[in-house]
């Protein structure tokens, strides 16, 4: 996954952090050649259920061991069906959680309540016998003392994980440390289209910082033999995004023409409105949906913590705050947003 920060002299950026130091108003760059080239001025002809099972295709004739980053939200759900009810292999699915932090089986006080209600029964309902199914409980990996190796290093640390520093996240910024597959890749479900509308009532994207970089950074990135692959956020199948923005354009447009929707009332509740919109209704109920997580440093999955200031990751979660305080980048109470996020380009519709 190659992307960058830049600002207007052309000055090319590794980290937010990095850019958010050196300039004002940093940009994002995350393929913009290949996403400018993508028509955005016509509907793709076929359906999102089309789309997506060719965009599985695509995943599963690129690569030898195809893996899914499976949460039980509608976004890697919709990833999961799509292969499944295609016949398209998994070679192994991954649900990560701080499961041994629950109080009790059920609780969504960590944010595994998706975990408990939607992802087991879903994985144990459907015929999955050729597929690996792994459950881990980061917690427990940090417990024992398998951190990954840039933790050492606050500088390189901090960098890798510029927009969302918790626990939970230190995880996966780790995957190339932890699955040595070769011509291998994991598959993640980012992510839900973010409509806006400028003042002349023009609908237009922007990808953002906080969806992208929320798994880690291409520092991160020293091996060659896994691939982090967005589903529905790829250079080789852009069709889904424009496909997706279409669909809710032409929703919004027809609701303020109707006088069901206006600008205010739409963004208020895009997140619902969009998701039903963009994902077919699941053949697999999902029974439970978690709060989503603020745009902060310590996540709803990592609220154990709060109980756990003795842990050594607590202490380390209180040094990155102290970092980030020493380096001006934010001010921070331990609730607070880690700085703006940064968006790319413009690319409007129609």
């Amino acid at each position: 996954m190659k992307y960058f920060y830049y600002d207007d002299l052309g000055n090319i950026y590794l980290s937010k952090f990095e850019a958010l130091r050196k300039t004002v108003s940093p940009s994002l760059y995350f393929y913009d050649k290949q996403f400018s080239a993508a028509n955005w001025s016509v509907e793709p002809s076929l359906s999102l259920e089309q789309l997506y099972k060719n965009r599985a295709q695509q995943i599963r004739d690129k690569y030898k061991y195809v893996i899914l980053a499976y949460s039980g939200g509608i976004d890697s759900t919709t990833i999961l069906e799509t292969f499944y009810y295609n016949n398209i292999h998994i070679n192994e699915i991954v649900v990560v959680g701080a499961l041994s932090q629950d109080d009790h089986e059920g609780s969504d006080a960590n944010h595994n309540g998706e975990l408990y209600h939607n992802v087991f029964p879903t994985l144990n309902s459907l015929d999955l016998a050729r597929t690996k199914i792994t459950v881990v409980d980061y917690t427990k990996d940090f417990a024992s003392n398998k951190t990954l190796p840039l933790l050492n290093n606050l500088e390189l640390k901090y960098k890798t994980l510029d927009e969302w520093f918790s626990p939970h996240n230190w995880w996966w910024a780790s995957l190339e440390t932890r699955f040595h597959y070769s011509q291998s890749c994991i598959v993640f479900g980012i992510d839900k289209p973010i409509y806006n509308i400028d003042n002349a009532s023009q609908g237009y994207f922007e990808f953002n910082s906080s969806s992208i970089n929320q798994y880690g950074h291409t520092a991160c990135d020293q091996s060659n033999s896994l691939t982090r692959e967005f589903f529905y956020w790829s250079p080789d199948m852009p069709e889904i995004l424009i496909k997706q923005l279409y669909i809710v354009d032409n929703f919004y447009r027809l609701g303020v023409k109707l006088g069901k929707l206006t600008k205010q009332s739409f963004l208020e509740n895009q997140n619902e409105i969009v998701s039903k919109l963009v994902y077919p209704k699941p053949r697999n109920k999902l029974k439970f949906l978690s709060p989503k997580s603020p745009s902060s440093i310590l996540s709803l999955r990592d609220q154990y913590l709060v109980k756990a200031k003795s842990s050594e990751i607590y202490k380390d979660y209180v040094k990155y705050l102290e970092w980030l305080k020493a380096n001006k980048l934010a001010t921070l109470d331990g609730h607070s947003p880690v700085g703006p996020y940064i968006t790319s380009k413009k690319y409007y519709l129609k």
